[in-house]
């Protein structure tokens, strides 16, 4: 046990500093959620995931393993949108509802709950392909915590937490200077640009025009608000060496939605095609059968910012544009 916790692969330089980013992890989440209950859940959560891990990899149970590769992130997807309605846990909006639940119930909880489901999806299918995953515990808490993707995301696959084993952390010019530059342009895009973006004053009204108006401006908004954290983040990583993903890749220079949608919130994109569509997807006969399955994602992405009505609506709207630009326009394109 005590191997696999302290990898003796790696230097002490490196295990200190990882020990170090899983406290920051946990300080940055008492801080922010100012609740000791947070810190335990987190624990919890980890511990809980290693434990179920060595079970999968134990115990010979095909079928169970399967299903587990299958459907546990779709079912930790469907666990976030009813803990929310039941107003136990926050959206992932990048807001707090001032009315919405404290504590334990964070913002950040849905995240250390999809990367623990994530990451048991990936030993069920290791076990699948008779294949031998390294299990440390110190690095599944690292990939979990990771206090790097705390506010904003991205949203990791496990593979991250491998990185540690084939970098070193040490510093390097010009790691400091890509690092800050990143840290420059997510600054100046969340407060200089984003910040100034106000349009609450247009949400009562009623002209047509005013409110295509404010929901272009949102839409900026939002933009340069996540854009600008997930770049902050990026930086401040990529100053130790960790290569997170970039969560946005110039998305509105995109030219139609199936491309908009590779660019926008990239992680997000990816852990669901990897969990949720390409997992599932030989389930399905036929070209239509897959189709919708695919346009069906969009409802699952939109469903898990917040259980309610807009947001089906809005994941409604984007999986029929989807579907619609597949089957009329995509050879056109």
């Amino acid at each position: 046990m005590l191997t696999k916790l302290f990898n003796s692969e790696i230097s002490a330089r490196q295990l200190i500093t990882e020990i170090i980013l899983i406290l920051l992890g946990y300080i940055l989440l008492l801080y922010i959620s100012n609740s000791f209950k947070a810190l335990l859940y987190l624990f919890s959560i980890s511990v809980g995931t290693y434990i179920i891990a060595h079970i999968i990899t134990f115990y010979n149970l095909r079928l169970a393993t399967d299903i587990i590769s299958r459907l546990i992130v779709p079912a930790a997807f469907l666990a976030i949108i009813g803990l929310n309605n039941a107003g136990l846990i926050n959206t992932l909006t990048g807001s707090i509802s001032p009315d919405g639940p404290k504590g334990a119930g964070f913002i950040a909880m849905p995240f250390y709950l999809l990367s623990a489901s994530a990451y048991l999806a990936d030993v069920a299918s290791w076990k699948m392909r008779d294949a031998k995953p390294y299990l440390s515990f110190r690095e599944l808490a690292l990939y979990v915590a990771l206090p790097f993707k705390l506010l904003s995301g991205p949203l990791e696959t496990p593979s991250l937490s491998a990185v540690p084993r084939h970098h070193s952390y040490t510093l390097s010019d010009s790691r400091l200077i890509v690092g800050f530059s990143y840290l420059t342009v997510g600054l100046f895009m969340k407060f200089v640009i984003g910040d100034r973006l106000d349009v609450r004053y247009l949400l009562v009204s009623v002209d047509p025009i005013l409110s295509f108006i404010c929901a272009a401006v949102f839409e900026l908004k939002f933009y340069f608000d996540f854009a600008g954290y997930s770049l902050m983040v990026l930086g401040a990583a990529k100053l130790l060496n960790i290569r997170l993903t970039q969560n946005f890749n110039h998305p509105f220079t995109a030219r139609n939605v199936v491309q908009f949608w590779h660019l926008w919130h990239v992680s997000l994109g990816g852990f669901l095609q990897k969990y949720v569509l390409r997992r599932n997807l030989s389930l399905f006969d036929g070209r239509e059968s897959k189709l919708i399955f695919a346009s069906s994602i969009f409802l699952v992405s939109a469903m898990w910012h917040g259980g309610t009505l807009n947001y089906l609506l809005w994941g409604l709207f984007h999986g029929i544009v989807y579907y619609g630009y597949i089957t009329f326009f995509k050879k056109r394109d």
